[in-house]
């Protein structure tokens, strides 16, 4: 394990929190875990290392930073949405 990255990955996680209060850390989590390219099994959060998470982490800050806050909701329901594809053994068009 990481402290400077488990440090780092949580005040990321805070910053995306204060920016996007209304997404619920569940959903953030997942959101973060599709967004790794951990070659996940069956439980993909408990296996990801915070060194993993935290690239994602950053990318979907900076993605909420550069988007203006009434876009933050249609971002969030995109990536759920493909998620949501991929967890029922569909795959998405990139």
């Amino acid at each position: 394990m990481n402290i400077e990255a488990r440090t780092e990955l949580m005040a990321v996680l805070t910053e995306i929190s204060r920016i996007a209060p209304h997404i619920r850390l569940g959903q953030l989590l997942g959101i973060l875990t599709d967004m790794t390219e951990h070659p996940y099994t069956v439980s993909p959060i408990c296996d990801i290392e915070d060194e993993e998470l935290l690239p994602a982490a950053r990318t979907f800050l900076e993605d909420l930073r550069r988007l203006p806050p009434e876009s933050h909701e249609a971002q969030i329901r995109a990536h759920l949405e493909s998620d949501t594809g991929r967890s029922a053994g569909q795959t998405t068009a990139s």
